[in-house]
């Protein structure tokens, strides 16, 4: 009877112990298996860029068009972007940094300021006036300038750029381009009759 009593509880001892590797065993796999998608997850995320840096004849071209819109700047790198077909990180003459945006065409389709990945320039705020006489003319040089065979739509003062110019390009895009003291082109937004920029978050 005594042996009867103590294989009982030897059984139950086992499948008690049974029970807990079962238990370890679907435990361990739900950990390794969490452990293999957060690897995945983190592998997904890393590898988020697709730019790569321009070379031969495409650089060559980029990079005259940008030189063009930007005298006496510096290039910093030149790549492709998913956005922009191909983009140029510059430091002005100034010492400003932008980045500025060409067309499939190689011209120039719009400029971030920030020339190492910062936001796109703001609009424009209140306060604004037309302008006239000497300053216009000079303004309005400056942009079509940088812009051959644009229409200047108009042309005022800015709060945050000196001046601004809103123009209508050769090709039917709505721009609105930043104009310095000096009247250099210092920024460009994209929507030329005071739309807010339609890249922004």
């Amino acid at each position: 009877m005594a042996s009867t009593k103590a294989w009982k509880r030897w059984g139950g001892g086992a499948g008690l112990v049974a029970a807990g590797l079962v238990a370890g065993g679907v435990l361990a796999g739900t950990v390794s298996a969490s452990a293999e998608e957060t690897g995945t997850t983190g592998t997904s995320v890393s590898a988020s860029t697709d730019e790569q840096p321009l070379t031969g004849d495409t650089k060559t071209k980029v990079e005259a068009a940008v030189l063009a819109a930007y005298p006496g700047a510096t290039i910093d790198r030149s790549e492709t972007d998913n956005g922009g077909v191909y983009e140029a990180h510059i430091t002005t003459a100034d010492g400003g940094e932008l980045t500025v945006e060409v067309g499939e065409d190689f011209a120039v389709t719009g400029t971030q300021s920030g020339g190492h990945g910062g936001g796109r320039h703001g609009g424009g705020g209140q306060g604004e006036e037309a302008l006239t006489g000497d300053t216009k003319t000079q303004v309005e040089a400056a942009v079509l300038a940088a812009y051959p065979g644009a229409t200047v739509e108009r042309s005022e003062t800015d709060n945050g750029g000196v001046y601004e110019a809103h123009i209508t390009t050769a090709d039917g895009g709505e721009l609105t381009v930043l104009v310095g003291e000096d009247f250099t082109v210092t920024g460009t937004q994209t929507g030329g009759h005071g739309g807010d920029d339609s890249t922004d978050d």
